[in-house]
């Protein structure tokens, strides 16, 4: 009879489960400038306009190419979407704006992705002893297993 094999126990990797200050920052850098590419539209106020949140900002037929999540939401494929001098030289759909948006905000937005990966790079490693030293100050202040730099 063949010898069973014994499975082998699967080491448990220590995952870590606080959130990295500067990964946010930076992710939150590179959601702005994909949503200005885009939408034509900073982050804010694509996410928020037309909600209790951000009331102030126009959604609907603003005459622009901005783009909102709600007006996303709410396409209705009328004119009520676009500004009609917008749509009588690019069209009325999603993706007529959207590609509009791209071909206008494409290079800018493709070089502020890279100049941020770069720069979130070349940030971390010219200040990592500074996060070191903020980080030893959080594990002493007890929150470094919810926060870190």
């Amino acid at each position: 009879m063949a010898k069973r094999g014994r499975k082998k126990t699967q080491r448990k990797s220590k995952k870590s489960k606080s959130v990295n200050l500067v990964s946010l920052a930076e992710s939150l850098l590179v959601g702005n400038i994909v949503t200005s590419g885009m939408f034509n539209n900073d982050m804010w106020n694509f996410f928020t306009a037309g909600t209790a949140l951000n009331r102030s900002a126009t959604v609907g037929a603003d005459g622009t190419s901005k783009l909102t999540m709600m007006e996303l939401i709410r396409w209705d494929g009328g004119r009520g979407n676009v500004g009609a001098s917008f749509e009588a030289e690019f069209g009325n759909s999603r993706g007529a704006v959207v590609m509009q948006n791209l071909r206008n905000n494409g290079i800018n937005m493709v070089l502020g992705l890279i100049i941020t990966k770069a720069g979130s790079k070349m940030l971390k490693k010219q200040l990592r002893p500074t996060f070191n030293q903020i980080n030893k100050g959080l594990e002493m202040g007890g929150v470094s297993d919810m926060v870190r730099v």
